[in-house]
């Protein structure tokens, strides 16, 4: 086993903008061999269920702030909506977008933590590490 060269916060990045644009999740390892971070990571039933989502519909960016961050949002089949937050930078950030903009509003579900974390009235705010992300869905 040969542990990635990326951080922590890089493998969730790479994981999440694969789910979010529908790509095909390639796995360049031994399976047998991947540590216990590197497989939860790639079994996270919620993240994968964004990436093989019925609609099929590929993630679109809604928001760009040059070389600071990106938001990126896709529509899922069952009317929900994931979004995913990218912090470009090399210093940690706090990112929003209002519902408005997004185009949904309600529950909203941290998909890599696996836990409802409230509801999306006006904004939602997150904190994101370095060259780190976010990942929900708004119901």
């Amino acid at each position: 086993f040969i542990p990635s060269p990326l951080s922590a916060s890089e493998q969730y990045f790479q994981i999440t903008f694969w789910s979010i644009l529908s790509q095909p999740l390639l796995l360049s390892c031994n399976i047998p061999t991947m540590d216990d971070f590197d497989l939860n990571l790639v079994k996270n039933s919620e993240v994968l269920a964004i990436n093989q989502d019925p609609l099929v519909s590929q993630g679109y960016r809604v928001e760009n702030m040059a070389d600071s961050y990106e938001i990126w949002a896709k529509d899922l089949a069952d009317g929900s909506k994931a979004v995913a937050f990218f912090n470009l930078s090399d210093e940690e950030q706090n990112i929003s977008i209002s519902g408005e903009k997004l185009g949904k509003k309600g529950k909203v579900r941290d998909l890599w933590r696996q836990k409802d974390i409230g509801k999306l009235k006006t904004n939602l705010t997150v904190k994101v590490s370095p060259h780190g992300t976010a990942f929900f869905k708004v119901q």
